[in-house]
């Protein structure tokens, strides 16, 4: 599963001077509900998504997601 790491998300935005995630929205110009869905956990980001938020960010990738394998059944 890929995931956020909220909190550097977070320190990323401050450090940007970008204050809500709407804004952010507006400078990545990617859909308000796709971006929360997203960050509710409802749905996987897509490579546009991920691209346009790094490109507003100027951050790379992993500096604001993790992968955490899933559980193996035995």
């Amino acid at each position: 599963m890929i995931k956020l790491k909220l909190r550097e998300f977070n320190v990323l935005c401050a450090q940007r001077d970008i204050p809500s995630q709407r804004q952010l929205c507006l400078k990545a110009g990617v859909d308000v509900m796709s971006f929360s869905r997203w960050m509710n956990g409802h749905t996987v980001p897509n490579l546009r998504l991920i691209s346009a938020i790094c490109s507003a960010l100027r951050c790379q990738p992993g500096d604001i997601l993790q992968y955490i394998p899933d559980p193996v059944e035995e």
